[in-house]
């Protein structure tokens, strides 16, 4: 089994990060810069030519940014993309201040995310009404969930030769890559001192050979982006 790991593109949010050093103003569900369409799209021809290797199986977050990166992979590769509402970023759907209590938002309806990705195969419980349930995250219990996210793609893959592709987000990449290694985080409050760089489309390749997970399991590359022009690369 191999998981490729990608993060989405440019976000609205990355870009206000970018210019002001602020979440401020951070909005719940951002959706792609110009500069991040456009990265997408390049990097669904790269899939598309080759460059990196073409997946069994494709999957993302429900999050729009993720879901508008993952359409034109789709579209390039002309297969499915299986939508897993478990793949979220740290925190969830919210523009609370992490201090304070926050109150979650459903993500987008079902309508707007096919209307997006017309590829994307939906969980049962993701409808006009929107597909996030749940409440406020801290990274401890984001770390559980990677954990969870793992295993579930470890019970359907680890024994087979499959290249899993990943459509997710670049704080909870940290812990995706963690529970495939077998590294945890540093503390109980899922606080990690080793940040792993994923650019904005960014790509990381783990490789395990078979079942446990964890058994020789490996990261083969970290932050591969060729298909981006130096002025295109965003964090």
């Amino acid at each position: 089994m191999q998981l490729l790991l990608i993060r989405h593109g440019q976000s609205v949010n990355n870009l206000v990060m970018a210019q002001t050093g602020s979440e401020d103003h951070r909005h719940p569900d951002a959706e792609l810069t110009e500069t991040g369409l456009e990265q997408a799209k390049r990097l669904g021809q790269a899939f598309a030519d080759g460059v990196y290797p073409r997946p069994d199986v494709l999957i993302s977050s429900l999050m729009m940014r993720a879901v508008q990166t993952v359409a034109p992979v789709a579209a390039a590769l002309d297969m499915p993309v299986r939508g897993c509402a478990t793949a979220f970023e740290v925190r969830g759907v919210h523009s609370g201040d992490p201090n304070v209590a926050a109150v979650p938002e459903p993500g987008a309806p079902a309508s707007q995310l096919l209307a997006i990705c017309p590829q994307l195969q939906l969980p049962p419980d993701a409808d006009e009404s929107g597909w996030y349930h749940g409440s406020f995250e801290t990274p401890a219990q984001a770390w559980l969930r990677a954990q969870a996210v793992m295993n579930g793609l470890a019970a359907s893959y680890a024994h087979t030769d499959h290249t899993i592709a990943l459509v997710t987000h670049g704080w909870f990449s940290q812990f995706l890559i963690r529970a495939f290694i077998e590294w945890p985080p540093d503390g109980v409050d899922g606080g990690v001192r080793t940040w792993l760089e994923l650019f904005n489309t960014g790509t990381a390749l783990l490789r395990h050979p078979g079942p446990p997970l964890g058994r020789r399991s490996s990261l083969v590359w970290l932050n591969r982006f060729e298909h981006l022009p130096a002025e295109m690369v965003t964090q």
